[in-house]
């Protein structure tokens, strides 16, 4: 088989698996983790069947060699780069290893960042090798054959030819635009994550500061009963501040893990539901 056949779908099949590993919510985590790996795997066998261009540019990056293949070079490393920590990360938070005692919020939007990052610079990519994956396309994997009419002018096989290459490029810069959209999403979906963690973490510290100044109220006036019961009249008043100390400890009891309350089936590793409610028991009050 054609050498620059093969790279083409390789290449193809490794961009696509990357482009639907973005769509956790259709595939499922468990798909989300294999696909990855999958990937890697491409990745890979691009690098190793490319090894002989690598050596041969890096020997030669600071003497006679184009700039071009240096820019190659160094976008090629990037995504490598990329991929190796997308991979990294993904095993972190994965079920896999499932670990219990990492910042999950953290690693997740690290992931995620990495992988829009490298889908980016993998976008570039394909611009920089639009006239290499058009033609390869054109010539190998999209080629039509012509045996029913063995005249052809030459005028106007150029101008089918000149179709087809357009044709090729039109379907190109729709894959790089869905690509494009797709990053443009998951960019907006990170900010408004970190967005509502933090707005999470804003609520929970001001409800603990409220607690903890309500109870220094109630403690004054308990303190203030204690003075005074030497008399008989103030008596009377000790179940009244009794009560709502009470009351403030079972307000200040209840507690909240998680603020995004996800319903069935969840998309965080970490959901579990032992009420069969259909919401995630971290998000309700315990």
């Amino acid at each position: 088989m054609n050498t620059q056949k093969v790279n083409w779908w390789i290449d193809a099949a490794a961009f696509l698996g990357f482009m639907v590993s973005f769509f956790t919510d259709i595939t499922g985590v468990e798909i989300h983790q294999w696909m990855g790996i999958i990937v890697g795997l491409f990745i890979l066998i691009h690098f190793f069947r490319h090894l002989e261009w690598i050596s041969t540019v890096v020997s030669k990056f600071f003497g006679k060699t184009s700039l071009i293949a240096k820019v190659n070079l160094i976008l090629d490393a990037l995504i490598g780069l990329g991929f190796f920590n997308i991979l990294f990360t993904g095993l972190i938070i994965s079920t896999w290893l499932n670990l219990t005692f990492i910042d999950y919020s953290f690693w997740k939007n690290l992931h995620v960042a990495l992988s829009v990052i490298t889908l980016f610079a993998l976008l570039f990519k394909l611009i920089l090798h639009r006239k290499w994956i058009i033609s390869v396309a054109d010539k190998y994997i999209f080629r039509r054959t012509n045996d029913a009419s063995p005249v052809v002018v030459a005028g106007t096989m150029s101008k089918s030819t000149a179709q087809s290459s357009r044709r090729e490029f039109l379907k190109l810069s729709a894959v790089l635009g869905a690509g494009a959209v797709v990053g443009v999403v998951n960019i907006h979906k990170l900010i408004s994550d970190v967005l509502t963690e933090q707005t999470s973490q804003n609520v929970s510290s001001g409800k603990l500061i409220t607690t903890a100044e309500g109870q220094s109220v109630i403690a004054s006036p308990s303190s203030a009963t204690f003075e005074i019961t030497e008399t008989p009249v103030p008596v009377v008043q000790k179940p009244s501040p009794t009560e709502i100390t009470e009351n403030s400890q079972t307000s200040s009891a209840c507690s909240i893990l998680c603020h995004k309350s996800c319903s069935y089936p969840g998309r965080c590793r970490r959901y579990v539901d032992t009420n069969g409610n259909g919401k995630c028991d971290r998000g309700e009050c315990l």
